[in-house]
């Protein structure tokens, strides 16, 4: 697995605990489980296929940063055990209230816990796999990769995905290339004054994100350094899907319209979606007092509006509530020596 530099990621800031999902309340978690949808099935198949190619076990997974299980509960019925973590309390709360059943109908185990102390509620050597769904560009990735080789079992793996922007299907959607400027605009000038790293980690496919073999031993602490090196490189993967919105003609992919994540979804269901993004919940926060006077308008409130009126604009599709949108994703794979 070759290192991967760039613009992207040589300007990116150094980690700082994010604290956006941590804080959310109960209702916060709640709707955020709710407009949340789950995971492509074919992403766990190569997950598990990945994993188990590669000498790693269904014993027991570790899903972390699970927020409300939704990753959990899919890669669950593989394993004989299953145990999510979070560092938000409410989130986990959310997370037992939902059934998340293992293969042998061990309900699953939820916790506590950050990313980068699972080594201590989490048994040395018990995990064959570790799952991080749009979760890990929030860790101190040295951090948890030294923490994840305590838990890990010999040939264990970490299995690392997110999604980046949104794209219209070029092929239904009319007015294409407008209204994918406008989502473009919300991405790289509305909202982005509000990103943080993990934000820009995101949105770039994880170019940038931390690998076990591209961080300096000097910049971490001995022991840190000494856990990096129980990675091997050489059975390690990452693979990206749909970059640029670019359909994918394979016919693995012919199901899904030849995106990985493809969905046709209501506006009002769109913006209730795109609304949990972290960088929303602050720009929401910083307009707070001007959106409950009602001086500006909501962020995606406005770009639905928009997209909804490019759409409009082609005879035929006035009465159009409806958008296929497809998502561009990255799926990294990290294997722990034999």
């Amino acid at each position: 697995m070759s290192e991967q530099t760039s613009a992207a990621s040589t300007s990116l800031p150094a980690h700082r605990e994010e604290a956006t999902f941590k804080n959310y309340n109960s209702t916060d978690a709640t709707k955020y489980a709710a407009y949340r949808p789950s995971y492509p099935p074919l992403l766990i198949k190569m997950v598990m296929e990945g994993h188990t190619s590669t000498g790693g076990q269904t014993t027991t997974v570790l899903d972390i940063g699970c927020g409300p299980g939704i990753a959990t509960r899919q890669i669950a019925a593989f394993f004989e055990h299953a145990i999510g973590v979070d560092a938000g309390q409410s989130m986990i709360e959310t997370a037992r209230n939902t059934p998340c059943y293992s293969s042998t109908g061990e309900q699953a185990r939820f916790e506590v816990c950050g990313a980068e102390e699972i080594d201590k509620v989490i048994d040395a050597e018990s995990v064959d796999l570790i799952t991080v769904a749009t979760a890990a560009h929030w860790f101190d990735m040295p951090r948890f990769y030294a923490a994840a080789s305590k838990v890990l079992k010999p040939s264990g793996t970490i299995a690392m995905w997110c999604a980046g922007s949104w794209y219209v299907d070029p092929r239904t959607t009319p007015n294409a290339a407008e209204v994918q400027s406008l989502w473009t605009e919300l991405d790289l000038e509305v909202l982005k004054p509000f990103e943080v790293r993990g934000n820009v980690l995101s949105r770039t496919l994880y170019d940038g994100l931390p690998l076990p073999w591209t961080v300096p031993p000097d910049s971490v602490s001995p022991e840190v350094a000494s856990a990096l090196t129980s990675y091997d490189e050489q059975h390690s993967s990452r693979q990206e899907f749909n970059k640029d919105g670019t359909p994918d003609p394979r016919p693995e992919f012919a199901a899904t319209k030849g995106y990985l994540v493809h969905v046709r979804m209501p506006y009002d269901v769109g913006a209730k979606r795109i609304g949990t993004a972290s960088q929303v919940t602050r720009w929401r926060q910083h307009h707070k007092e001007a959106l409950e006077k009602g001086e500006i308008e909501d962020c995606i409130e406005y770009m639905m509006r928009r997209t909804k009126a490019k759409i409009a604009e082609v005879e035929g599709h006035e009465n159009r509530d409806w958008l296929d949108i497809g998502s561009s994703m990255v799926l990294l794979t990290v294997k722990k020596k034999a």
